[in-house]
């Protein structure tokens, strides 16, 4: 895992390059939004096919697997280290450094990724990510319940579950979902 001192370095580098890109890049809340439409409408019908000549799938198969690897290599129980697990959210603190600081967006948009690459037509009949997605649920969904909880993203991770249940019903394997039964 890297040191808290070269994730500090990382970050502050990428700030720069956002605001280097000022009139087009925002970051709000930790995330990254383009400020206009008109640029946003140009990337993707425009400039998508010179940018992607292969089209996004690869980029979305890359960013599942490196997300569910740092998510996996990082999260635990607890991992806060709260000494009373009951505790809402306002009543406790980010610990400095924030343990999750490097994969708070990885643990709340991979599956979003993961469900566009399989809701696509032209998905590829067997996919890596499948087991991978399958292995991270069986062992780390609690702890990465318990994430969403702590960053304040549960929401979100309700939604994309649901999404993902029925994608997961119509088109891939069903023994994904047996662990919640």
């Amino acid at each position: 895992m890297l040191q808290d001192s070269k994730l500090t370095e990382i970050w502050s580098l990428k700030l720069c390059r956002i605001h280097l890109c000022g009139s087009f890049l925002t970051l709000r809340d930790d995330q990254i939004y383009l400020i206009r439409q008109s640029v946003k409408g140009y990337l993707t019908t425009n400039a998508s096919a010179k940018i992607f000549p292969a089209g996004p799938g690869p980029i979305q198969y890359d960013m599942v697997s490196r997300s569910l690897q740092t998510i996996s290599t990082t999260l635990r129980r607890n991992i806060y280290g709260l000494q009373y697990l009951g505790l809402s959210i306002g009543e406790f603190q980010t610990p400095e450094p924030d343990p999750l600081a490097a994969m708070r967006y990885s643990c709340v948009y991979w599956i979003s990724y993961f469900y566009d690459v399989y809701s696509s037509v032209d998905r590829p009949k067997v996919d890596p990510n499948e087991a991978e997605v399958g292995r991270f649920l069986q062992n780390f969904i609690l702890c990465w319940l318990e994430v969403l909880g702590l960053i304040k993203h549960m929401g979100d991770g309700v939604l994309f579950i649901g999404r993902l249940k029925n994608l997961l019903r119509v088109s891939l394997h069903l023994e994904l979902w047996q662990i919640g039964k």
